[in-house]
């Protein structure tokens, strides 16, 4: 602008019609240098607000255009009016209005950044000038909150704790909460203490990534004094969570977490979780905790209910993500069965996995595998912002519950498999439910996860949030969606039943039941176009199955599955590997013993042939029933056709082939077994006996000996078209 300006002052305008005077040009010249610095100027905002350059797909995250230029939207209009720079103010607001203020959004939910430093975080980064579904916003549990009477703050810290320097660090250090509240209150407890808010203290932002409270069971030893970075400690029961993003967290007004007044019953350990992985050189010192409001059972306007963690989720060690998957789906379900006859009210939950997980959410269904709702959900889940969060609307959870726990993880960046562990580099599926009243002994259930591989749909279109509103005890919307089975998979299905329960014995028939000296050609060509059928579909069928769940072998069905489609093909080529039929030593004379290799290989391709359908009606049954613990429907009657209806369409089909064979057999039995045209030797009173002419067929299931009149001409028609 300022060269535009001095070229205004300094050039002359051309004549009317004539050619511009020198400083004329000079002056286009100048306000096309003054367009290009102006246009080149604009993407060095990006260096003034945290993780300018890692917004994506945007190169000017405070235009309308991703590329820049042309009108501001709300976040440029709110840097313009910050006098374009990172303030506090602009940090705290929420220009695009989704619920999520801009320094959540570009990585500084604590609005520390400062130029020239790196952010808080710089994944999950999302556009603070549009409407972002990138994570869902803060909680603020505490709105509208009012404190109990007569309470006091309690803090535990960490006393400047040395981190090591690694990527993943769990810092735990043993408190006795009754001691400190003495300590720091100078007050002996009239009764047991109930935290009523909790409110995480972080000195470290950037580093810390979430801290957990547990209640011990016995005495911490190796806890109490100093930080310990390894170990197990005696403490499982769950009294507080925090991760980063999340805010303080306030109880209902009735409800709170008890801490015994008792001293040998008051020991608790603070776990911290510290991630340096890519930030920093070490040196870090931290005294972060949390901060507790406690009240005591005696100065509460009335009596206070204790309230109580339940996690669930998959077991950890059995977590295995291969690599490349866009939405790899995992879930785990749980009953917790201890529960009391009228069940328990759960009124907040937590959502946990690590940097992989992009969809996160818990379904609840009734005893009868009826869908419910969920109790938790996010749908578009950011590993940098985890709270504690209140349901929209309490409920009860009882004993014959099943609580099934959902997450779907994004590896295409990752080269190798991601395995369940505490790293942040590894995988988590946890959900937590806050609920009272206590009860001892009810706090945690991981289950090994069942494991379904990429489909089509991205991670936000696995599953729609259905949370329990206005009492409504039934979400058949989201039941459905949770319930359709792919069109693979259920195309995979029938091509197996078709290929093994139907096409394959019928095929056996025709070789068991034919009468092969009437019709010695004509059976082998039938059992050949049968059996050749039923290998193309179960290829197919196969092809559709890996398609679907990708080369990784999962469960038994996978497994059983594929050395199924092995061995049929196998046996499809074995069929035209084998060894020729014996002959005869010449008219009238008996046939001469079938080779070894003729008998080893008639026994292995029959027994091959009976046992292929029996073990495949076995991994029918177990993939109907896989189907249908994957893709649950919402009534428990659908579920049982999904799963037992396959098993009856295929043993419907042995049947009807055995059915057919044994009317075959008697059929031929009956016509005494002679060929056309077949007399006795006349003089000799026995029958002249051709060599026989052995015809095997491509299912196995016995050796033909194909006999005819040597002496007339029909049986060598005969005997030539078997041959």
């Amino acid at each position: 602008l300022a060269l535009k300006i001095v070229a205004n002052l300094c050039g002359s305008p051309p004549p009317r019609g004539g050619r511009p005077q020198p400083m004329g040009v000079w002056r286009h010249v100048a306000a096309a240098i003054a367009l290009a610095a102006a246009a080149a100027g604009h993407p060095l905002y990006r260096d003034e607000i945290p993780n300018g350059h890692n917004v994506p797909g945007v190169a000017a995250p405070g235009h309308v255009r991703a590329a820049g230029g042309g009108p501001r939207n709300s976040f440029g209009d709110d840097f313009e009016s910050a006098g374009k720079r990172w303030t506090a103010a602009l940090c705290g607001m929420d220009s695009d209005g989704d619920g999520l203020t801009n320094g959540e959004e570009l990585g500084d939910p604590d609005c520390i950044w400062r130029k020239g430093e790196a952010p808080t975080f710089t994944a999950g980064i999302s556009h603070p000038g549009e409407a972002s579904t990138a994570g869902a916003p803060a909680v603020d549990s505490c709105q509208g909150w009012s404190k109990p009477a007569d309470t006091d703050d309690v803090a535990l810290t960490f006393p400047g704790f040395a981190v090591p320097f690694q990527d993943t660090v769990y810092g735990k250090l043993a408190f006795n909460v009754a001691d400190t509240y003495r300590q720091q209150t100078g007050r002996e407890p009239s009764a047991d203490l109930f935290g009523v808010r909790f409110a995480p203290i972080v000195t470290t932002p950037g580093v810390v990534h979430h801290m957990l409270l547990y209640r011990c069971e016995g005495f911490p030893e190796g806890f109490v004094g100093n930080v310990s970075v390894g170990g197990r400690m005696p403490c499982t029961d769950l009294r507080y969570g925090w991760a980063v993003g999340g805010k303080p967290f306030c109880l209902p007004q009735d409800v709170g977490v008890r801490f015994a007044r008792d001293r040998s019953d008051s020991w608790h350990v603070l776990e911290i979780h510290y991630d340096q992985s890519g930030r920093g050189s070490g040196g870090v010192v931290d005294r972060s905790g949390v901060r507790m409001t406690v009240t005591a059972t005696e100065a509460a306007n009335a009596p206070l209910r204790p309230a109580a963690f339940l996690w669930m989720g998959a077991k950890i060690p059995a977590i295995s993500i291969p690599p490349g998957q866009q939405a790899f789906h995992l879930s785990a379900a749980c009953r917790f069965g201890a529960l009391p006859e009228g069940g328990v009210t759960a009124f907040a939950y937590g959502l946990h996995g690590h940097t992989l997980a992009r969809a996160l959410w818990t379904e609840v269904h009734a005893r009868d595998g009826t869908y419910l709702h969920d109790a938790g959900c996010e749908r578009h889940y950011s590993f940098d912002l985890q709270e504690l969060r209140p349901l929209p609307e309490p409920f009860t959870l009882r004993g014959d519950h099943r609580v099934t726990a959902h997450c779907v993880y994004d590896s295409t960046g990752r080269a190798g498999t991601t395995r369940g562990g505490d790293s942040t580099e590894d995988e988590m599926c946890i959900t937590f439910l806050l609920y009272y009243p206590e009860q001892a002994g009810v706090r945690k259930c991981l289950a090994p996860p069942d494991m379904e591989p990429s489909g089509p749909a991205a991670a936000s279109e696995v599953h729609e949030c259905c949370p329990l509103v206005g009492g409504e005890g039934r979400c058949a919307a989201a039941g459905a969606n949770r319930s359709r089975v792919p069109w693979g998979i259920y195309a995979h299905l029938v091509c197996m039943v078709l290929a093994f329960a139907f096409l394959m014995p019928m095929g056996a028939v025709l070789a068991q039941g034919a009468n092969r000296q009437r019709h010695p050609a004509v059976w082998l060509r039938w059992h050949r176009a049968w059996q050749t059928a039923a290998v193309a579909v179960a290829a197919f069928g196969a092809a559709l199955g890996f398609a679907w769940s990708g080369s990784h072998l999962y469960y038994a069905h996978h497994w059983l599955g594929t050395a199924l489609v092995v061995a049929v093909l196998a046996q499809a080529a074995i069929a035209f590997r084998r060894p020729h039929p014996p002959t005869g030593a010449g008219p009238g004379l008996k046939p001469a013993r079938p080779s070894r290799a003729r008998t080893a290989w008639s026994a292995v391709h029959r027994a091959a042939g009976y046992s292929l359908p029996l073990v495949a009606l076995v991994n029918i049954w177990a993939g109907a029933a896989l189907a249908a613990s994957l893709y649950p429907p919402p009534w428990r009657g659908q579920r049982l056709r999904l799963q037992y209806n396959p098993l009856v369409v295929s043993t419907s089909g042995l049947l009807i082939a055995l059915a057919a064979g044994l009317v075959a057999r008697c059929r031929a039995a009956r016509s005494g077994g002679r060929p056309r045209g077949s007399t006795r030797g006349e003089g000799l009173g026995q029958d002249r006996v051709l060599q026989p002419q052995a015809v095997q067929m491509a299912a196995g299931l016995n050796e033909a000996e194909s006999t005819t009149d040597h002496g007339i001409g029909g049986g060598d028609r005969a005997h030539h078209s078997s041959q």
